[in-house]
């Protein structure tokens, strides 16, 4: 049964949300990879403290910025279903 004022046909995507699902795609497995070579950095035994504070950090936040373009891709996902 239709609820009156709900629209019941599938909500349409525009080609904006197309190219953003793409090119968060792109990104998110550009920052996967960011992510695994700074891991592997930090392998090397002869690496400083600082360093590897440095390094970590980094890749504490490469990883907050893939689940912030995780969140959204799985945001338009669900629009293409």
């Amino acid at each position: 049964m239709a609820v009156p004022g709900q629209d019941s046909s599938p909500k349409r995507y525009t080609n904006k949300e197309k190219n953003e699902f793409r090119k968060l795609e792109r990104e998110i497995e550009s920052l996967e990879n960011e992510i695994k070579s700074l891991e592997q950095k930090l392998t090397d035994a002869s690496l400083p403290i600082e360093s590897i504070t440095e390094i970590s950090q980094e890749i504490g936040s490469r990883m907050k910025e893939v689940d912030v373009k995780t969140e959204r891709w799985i945001e338009l996902s669900e629009l293409f279903e």
